[in-house]
C-alpha cells in the first residue's frame, strides 16, 4: 500500500502534546531532559561561585520551552511517501528515505481522522485524511495497516 501525503504543523503538534499526555515513556524522557539540564546549570552555577537556584529555574523553564518547540523545529512540510508493505514501511520525504522493520512500531491508531503510526523512538506518522479518496478507504486502511503490526511485530515462531 503507498500512501502520499503531507502534514500540518497542527497535526505534528497535536500529536506531541497527545504522546506527552498518554505516554510513560515520553513523559519519562522528557523529565529526564529537563531534570539533566536543570542539573547541569545548577552545577555550573555552584562552580562559578553564582546561586544556583534562578540558573537552575532558568534552564527548566528554557529546556521545557526548547522540548515544545522542537516539533516544530523538526517539522517536514514536503509530500511524504509511505510504502507499507508486511515487511515494514518504507519512507521517503524531500529525496531522504528511511525503512523501519513492524518490530520498530509501537503502535498503529485510528484517532479521530487520522492514522497514527507511532514509532518505538518516539516519533510518528500522523496520516491525515487527505491521504485518502474516503473514509471507507482510511478505515480499510488502517485495518490492513494493523494487521501488518501485529503480524510483523510478533516474534517468528521456529
Amino acid at each position: 500500500m503507498e500512501l502520499s501525503y503531507t502534514s500540518s504543523r497542527r497535526d505534528v503538534m497535536s500529536f506531541y502534546w497527545r504522546s506527552l499526555r498518554r505516554s510513560p515513556r515520553h513523559r519519562r524522557s522528557w523529565l529526564a531532559t529537563v531534570l539533566l539540564a536543570t542539573g547541569a546549570g545548577g552545577v555550573v552555577a555552584w562552580s562559578t561561585g553564582a546561586s544556583p537556584v534562578p540558573a537552575m529555574a532558568a534552564l527548566a523553564v528554557a529546556t521545557a520551552v526548547l522540548l515544545a518547540l522542537a516539533p516544530l523545529a523538526l517539522f517536514k512540510p514536503h509530500v511524504r511517501m509511505l510504502v507499507l508493505e508486511p515487511e515494514g514501511i518504507r519512507t521517503t520525504i524531500n529525496g531522504k528515505a528511511k525503512s523501519y522493520a513492524w518490530t520498530d512500531i509501537a503502535s498503529v491508531e485510528e484517532v479521530g481522522d487520522r492514522i497514527i503510526i507511532q514509532c518505538a523512538n518516539l516519533n510518528a506518522f500522523v496520516v491525515p485524511p487527505e491521504a485518502f479518496p474516503s473514509t471507507v478507504d482510511r478505515r480499510a486502511a488502517c485495518g490492513i495497516i494493523q494487521g501488518y503490526f501485529k503480524s510483523g511485530s510478533m516474534p517468528k515462531q521456529s
